[in-house]
């Protein structure tokens, strides 16, 4: 039941991480003038990401594994809380619009992998075994 936990934590990782690197896309394309360096521009920033989504893919699929073993899934959930934080973090940053209650589903995914992440850590805890007493 926690295997699938840490996966469903996973996967309500990918929307904020794809709506983080739309945000640098956008960031980057948005600045131009004029249609042909607005799609210069795009296929620029395609042939820039595509290694770092490809990348962040494969480091997901890591991610996921490592949730499945019971030793590492301890440290797999920190790693999903920690990126759960830096991409909803980032999304906050590059939007700087009004915190309106109304952008709170736009976040939700990332909190609720968050929430789970950090259940996990701290139920999945490894127990550190008391010291031995010596032999007299």
């Amino acid at each position: 039941m926690r295997a699938l936990a840490h996966l469903l934590s996973v996967v309500l990782l990918v929307p904020s991480l794809a709506f983080a690197s739309l945000f640098v896309a956008l960031d980057h394309v948005t600045s131009t003038t004029g249609f042909f360096a607005f799609v210069l521009a795009l296929l620029e920033s395609i042939a820039v990401l595509l290694p770092w989504i490809l990348l962040c893919l494969a480091a997901l699929i890591a991610l996921a594994l490592c949730g499945l073993s019971v030793r590492y899934r301890w440290a797999a959930a920190i790693a999903v809380a920690g990126i759960a934080i830096a991409a909803t973090g980032f999304s906050l940053w590059m939007d700087q619009r009004s915190r309106a209650l109304d952008d709170a589903a736009f976040h939700l995914p990332a909190v609720v992998a968050l929430i789970i992440a950090v259940w996990l850590a701290v139920t999945e805890w490894p127990a550190r075994s008391a010291p031995s007493e010596p032999v007299a």
